[in-house]
């Protein structure tokens, strides 16, 4: 591109811009050629052509040019006319002679300041064009983040809401113990949320009829659900006033709702049972007169119920079941804790007194150090007495049948040889030798025939009691020479006071002498349970009588007590005893003589003069 063009007649004013280096141009090349140029200098003489007129005006459509100077001779009247100006609409209108370098360097830098202005407008337009589609995005990305900020703004405070819902749901259903409480306190808590306008609970088994009671009877929209209490299935109506369907966020909270319901009652009931049951068990834990607790590896009570805790020690800063029971240093020698032969209790004895002991272990699967035992102690002392008693019960059952027998059989042969003795003593004089054998035989044969009688004392019945006056002592003794051999084994000796031995009383001798037996029994099975504890103990019976207006009362004091009711109220030889007594018309009682003494009272009729 030329920075000047000149459309001149001649070279007068090319030359005279030389320097510049214009390129000139005559009319004719001008109307044939294509250019461009940035300054195009046309002299005003050219201008009577119409066709150089229109020529400049097409180049001017077409941008081939920047700037239209016309140049014009003073001393020459002008070419054109103003219309011709004014269609050409000239920057400059020089005169020829004016026309020099300076002026083309300040059009040069004119024309470089419009192009600089022109592409800084190009520039300008164009970054606002981009300004402005940029702040069109950036508007339409925050008017989208400002929705969607907005659409959060409400999904979370509706999420807040349905979470705050759920949440006083969740505690309204975790205080309900029940259906109809529950369902009363969730009306009103939903129907005030506008959720729902009421709601029911129906067991599973009445629900189809009711909706069908329900669907003829009211116009509304519901949603049932299903839930399961106590193994029993339920379904939940949730009732809306219009016919407006659930939106689908209340259909989920619906269920999340029921969820809880069904996990709350079940739990409350659960609860409930436990705290039942774990009631019912601290009732029969501390309740249970049998020893129970728990105990570790080393022995120490970990849980004791209150047959243990009163006998515990407070100096016992850590007790273990050996000391507090059996006030031992050590475990007891045949404790066996959990592991008794073949899953069965074991015993322990303890002085007089024997436990069985039912121990279970539990094991911890995470630390083997850490399992417990619990043992249940039951005192059987009374048990195995009672068995030793039938024992012993059944043995004088079966001596008294051997001796029934064996009397029987001796009996009849006595009976033969007392009868020849007689004979043999009428036979002969009152002064032979042989009186005095057969006297000395006639005794031991009656003897032996008041030995065989005694043996028959406890295989008799007698249905109704002969009554007949009869020495205490008489009958005492009798007893006594029978249980000689026990109460020698025994150490057991008994002392007859004066007074007893002059005693005499209408009795039955039989049947009294069978009571007698029983207390002498039971005295001898005291010494035993007293020598258990204390071997070289040697046993006192005192036999006395008191008198009184009314009765007599015939009293055996032992140093074998003290009295143990408890044990005592089941022995077989004292209700044994009792059932005598009363049977006979008397009365037994069995109480404290002293420290250490027991006594047993039988009242009897008064004594005869």
């Amino acid at each position: 591109m030329n920075e000047i063009l000149i459309l001149e007649p001649d070279h007068q004013i090319s030359a005279r811009i030389q320097s510049a280096e214009p390129l000139q141009t005559s009319a004719k090349q001008f109307l044939e050629m294509d250019w461009t140029c940035k300054i195009l200098m046309a002299d005003s003489a050219l201008l009577k052509s119409d066709e150089i007129v229109q020529k400049i005006l097409s180049a001017r459509k077409k941008k081939q040019f920047q700037k239209l100077i016309l140049l014009y001779d003073r001393s020459t009247p002008l070419a054109f006319d103003n219309k011709t100006y004014n269609l050409l609409e000239p920057q400059y209108f020089w005169p020829q002679d004016e026309l020099n370098e300076k002026k083309l360097l300040q059009l040069r830098e004119e024309i470089q300041q419009a192009e600089q202005d022109e592409n800084y407008l190009l520039l300008s337009t164009e970054l606002n064009a981009q300004y402005e589609q940029i702040k069109s995005e950036l508007q339409n990305e925050l008017n989208e983040k400002t929705k969607n900020l907005v659409e959060s703004r409400r999904q979370i405070f509706e999420i807040n809401n349905r979470f705050e819902l759920l949440r006083k749901a969740l505690f309204i259903t975790s205080r309900a113990k029940d259906l109809i409480s529950a369902e009363a306190s969730l009306n009103e808590l939903l129907s005030s949320q506008q959720k729902i306008t009421w709601l029911k609970i129906i067991k599973t088994a009445d629900s189809e009829r009711f909706q069908k009671e329900l669907s003829s009877s009211l116009e509304s929209t519901f949603k049932k659900i299903s839930l399961v209490v106590d193994d029993i299935s339920y379904d939940v109506f949730f009732f809306k006033g219009d016919k407006k369907t659930f939106k689908k966020s209340d259909l989920d909270f619906f269920v999340k709702l029921c969820e809880t319901i069904q996990i709350n009652l079940n739990r409350a009931i659960k609860i409930t049972n436990l705290t039942t049951n774990e009631r019912l068990f601290d009732l029969a834990f501390h309740s249970s007169p049998q020893f129970i607790m728990v105990i570790d590896q080393d022995y120490n009570i970990l849980q004791a119920n209150l047959a243990v805790e009163k006998i515990i020690s407070e100096e016992l800063s850590t007790p273990k079941c050996y000391q507090v029971l059996f006030n031992r240093t050590a475990p007891c020698e045949n404790c066996q804790r959990g592991q008794g032969s073949d899953g069965q209790p074991f015993q322990i004895q303890h002085q007089d007194k024997t436990f069985r002991v039912q121990s279970k272990i539990y094991e911890s699967a995470d630390d083997l150090e850490k399992s417990v035992w619990v043992h249940l102690y039951e005192d059987i002392s009374e048990q195995t007495s009672l068995e030793f008693k039938f024992q012993q019960t059944a043995r004088l059952a079966e001596l008294g049948l051997i001796s029934s027998s064996i009397a029987h059989e001796l009996n009849n042969p006595l009976g033969g040889i007392i009868s020849y003795l007689q004979i043999m003593k009428l036979d002969l004089p009152q002064q032979h030798p042989f009186h005095a054998d057969l006297q000395m035989m006639s005794e031991t044969a009656h003897r032996m025939k008041k030995i065989i009688e005694d043996l028959l004392i406890f295989s008799r019945k007698e249905d109704i009691p002969t009554k007949e006056a009869t020495l205490l002592e008489d009958l005492l003794q009798k007893n006594i020479d029978m249980l000689q051999v026990q109460l020698r084994k025994e150490n057991l000796n008994i002392v007859i006071t004066d007074e007893v031995r002059a005693t005499k009383i209408e009795l039955s001798p039989l049947h009294f002498r069978s009571s007698i037996h029983l207390v002498l029994q039971y005295l001898i099975q005291r010494q035993k349970t007293k020598k258990l504890s204390n071997p070289p103990f040697v046993g006192l019976v005192e036999v006395k009588i008191f008198h009184s207006q009314l009765f007599d009362t015939l009293i055996f004091s032992s140093n074998s007590g003290p009295v143990e009711t408890n044990s005592n109220t089941k022995d077989l030889s004292l209700m044994a005893l009792e059932k005598s007594l009363i049977d006979q018309g008397f009365q037994a009682l069995l109480a404290d003589d002293r420290t250490g003494w027991i006594k047993i009272e039988i009242k009897l009729p008064k004594v005869l003069k």
